[in-house]
């Protein structure tokens, strides 16, 4: 009779330590933080692991243009007339408080001497800035936010920033950007597996070179202001759409925000990038498809790993419910399949690092 009991004891002890469900639970968070710090390596940064999950969901993916798609290290920059020493400071003293691409190409380009304090800052999603200076009013924006400009001269550039100091208008400066190294490779790698789209609150000057790069011009969209982008996100989530959104940050935050996953794209991190999921350094959008294959194979370790897990699980539960495996060396067992989880994780997410060229 003890020696039944003994065995029962022995049984049930051994079922508690082989049933518990710890390695399960350890094998996501160490296979999604790896790949956390695999993206990081390329200046890829995640809110959180659960973003690897989302990435890895996508079928769609929607672009800004200006500052995501063109690169901001190669634009060329010209003012339609002169500009004083004077009216340059106010101007980059006010564009200083921005961190729209186009704010800070300005800044680049006028090279001030100095820069002035701004009382009253404000920066509207889509129309411009607008501040007060040295007791003037200084404005730098779209031609709908400087009505002073009634010949509408830029209205064909794709970019153009209309500069108007103390009620006087001055001229505007007309940016033309290059498209970032190795864009064309990006989108026919993306098209073979993903919906793509553009929405840009520039004008159609650029269509015609950007419809070599997206498979229907009809999924190209221009003059869209921030409200309008978050509607046509919106509108493609209700059918049934997993959306990715790129932008550069403060007119595209609600579409961002909207969004199954936002990405904030910039060529300098420390800038603040609202409404994110993520941030990606512009230089490494070339690598978008391996960073969702990488997210893809993620979610496909976690899967092998829980199968891993429950199997030595089940088998360890079936010789423990007949009395056949000491809590001993149950205890032992254990360790060895937590072991064993880790190793695999991290063995597996870097072959398919490897494979994706990330490291």
């Amino acid at each position: 009779m003890s020696s039944d009991s003994d065995k029962a004891w022995n049984a049930f002890t051994a079922v508690l330590i082989v049933a518990c469900p710890c390695v399960l639970a350890l094998s996501t968070p160490f296979t999604l933080s790896s790949v956390l710090a695999i993206f990081d390596r390329h200046q890829f940064y995640l809110r959180s692991t659960d973003v690897v999950e989302q990435l890895a969901k996508v079928d769609t993916i929607v672009f800004d243009k200006t500052g995501t798609l063109t690169s901001p290290n190669t634009a060329v920059l010209s003012f339609s007339s002169e500009l004083t020493d004077e009216e340059k400071i106010l101007t980059a003293s006010l564009a200083r408080n921005s961190i729209h691409p186009l704010s800070l190409e300005i800044i680049r380009s006028l090279k001030a001497s100095k820069y002035l304090r701004v009382s009253g800052f404000t920066e509207t999603a889509g129309k411009g800035i607008y501040g007060v200076i040295n007791q003037q009013m200084i404005k730098l924006g779209s031609v709908s936010a400087n009505p002073a400009d009634r010949n509408g001269t830029a209205e064909n550039d794709s970019s153009a920033v209309h500069l108007e100091i103390g009620g006087t208008y001055k001229g505007y400066f007309k940016i033309r950007q290059s498209w970032r190294p190795g864009l064309k490779a990006l989108f026919n790698d993306l098209s073979k597996s993903f919906d793509l789209h553009l929405l840009s609150g520039d004008n159609e000057a650029e269509k015609e070179n950007l419809s070599g790069f997206f498979p229907s011009p009809r999924q190209m969209h221009f003059r869209q202001s921030p409200h309008s982008k978050l509607e046509y996100i919106r509108d493609l989530q209700s059918k049934h759409k997993k959306v990715m959104m790129f932008g550069d940050g403060l007119n595209d935050a609600g579409a961002l925000k909207q969004s199954d996953l936002g990405v904030a794209v910039t060529d300098n991190i420390n800038n603040f990038s609202p409404a994110c999921d993520a941030i990606l350094n512009g230089q490494s959008s070339g690598r978008l498809p391996a960073f969702i294959s990488q997210a893809k194979d993620a979610v496909r370790t976690i899967k092998m790993s829980f199968a891993i897990s429950a199997s030595y699980n089940l088998i360890g539960v079936y010789f423990a419910v007949q009395g056949l495996l000491l809590p001993l060396i149950a205890a032992v067992l254990m360790p060895l399949s937590t072991i064993t989880i880790i190793t695999f994780t991290s063995v597996i997410t870097r072959y398919f690092a490897v494979k994706n060229k990330l490291l």
